[in-house]
Formats: structure tokens, C-alpha cells, sequence
């Protein structure tokens, strides 16, 4: 694959497959660089400004990031010892974390429009209400494909050790 040529990306690979030793979590791991790659280009180039759709691509794919990431984190890291949980629990404790990272990402842009742009003027990152509640719509919808996804996959795999 390209980015294996890249001495960074391998250098992150190594450190993380030291931690934690999966093939799931690497290309999670990749996936957040290209997008915060992806989401430092598109600001400096504007992109947000320039294209309107990008903005909702970008919260729902972050959600399904956040969503994905939880799903790791409960179920395969090891981390945690949880008795299995229902499909209801799974999407809940799921959306919870898409949720609150989602609000949290809100607060942060709130907080470079009032604290960071000149003057205190400008609404950069927060145009409006309306614009906060599709962010936090998309973040949801990204984080309840990969959660629907995952309890498929859950109940598909349970079937075949029937």
C-alpha cells in the first residue's frame, strides 16, 4: 500500500502495533490521520468555505470514527471486562461516546470563533444553531451506521458458532 512508503506512517504503525497488536486498530489509527490530515487541508485551503457538503462528509465520517473506535475499545482491546450487552445497551453506550465527542468537538469550535478569530467578530466555525444541530445529526447517523454494522456483524458471527 502507498502509505507504507511514508517512514512516519510506519514509525506510528510500529508504536501502535507495540501497544496493541491489531490489525483493526492500525487501520483505525490510519483512518485518524487521514482524516485530521484531510480536515487540516481543507481548512487551510478554505474547503469548508468552498464547498458546503464537506462539512457534513467530515461530521459523518467522524462520527463513524468515534463509533468505530468505541466499538474497538469495548469489544476487542481488552481494556474492558463488560458482560455481554444487548443490541439496545451496544447502540446506546455507542452513540453515547459519538455524542459526546461530537458536542465536545461544538464546544472547541465555539470556543477558537470567540477566543482565537479576530477581534471576536467572526463566526468561522459556528455560523448558527442550525448548522450545530446537522453537525451533531451527522456525527449521530456516522456513529449509528457503524453501531448497526458492528451488531450485524455481532449477530452474523453468533449464528455461525451456533
Amino acid at each position: 500500500m502507498a502509505y507504507e512508503n511514508s517512514p512516519f506512517i510506519r514509525r506510528i504503525f510500529v508504536i501502535i502495533s507495540m501497544i496493541f497488536g491489531s490489525r483493526f486498530i492500525k487501520f483505525l489509527s490510519f483512518f485518524f490521520v487521514v482524516f485530521f490530515v484531510a480536515h487540516g487541508i481543507a481548512l487551510y485551503s478554505f474547503l469548508y468555505w468552498k464547498l458546503s457538503w464537506l462539512d457534513v462528509i467530515m461530521h459523518l465520517l467522524g462520527g463513524a470514527l468515534v463509533a468505530a473506535t468505541m466499538v474497538w475499545w469495548v469489544y476487542f482491546s481488552g481494556k474492558l471486562s463488560l458482560p455481554p450487552l444487548s443490541s439496545f445497551f451496544t447502540l446506546t453506550l455507542i452513540l453515547g461516546a459519538v455524542a459526546l465527542v461530537g458536542v465536545l468537538w461544538e464546544f472547541f469550535e465555539f470556543l477558537v470563533d470567540k477566543l482565537i478569530t479576530q477581534k471576536n467578530y467572526i463566526d468561522l466555525l459556528q455560523p448558527g444553531v442550525i448548522d450545530i444541530m446537522k453537525d451533531l445529526l451527522m456525527d449521530l447517523l456516522g456513529g449509528l451506521a457503524i453501531g448497526f454494522l458492528f451488531l450485524y456483524e455481532r449477530k452474523k458471527r453468533t449464528k455461525k458458532q451456533d
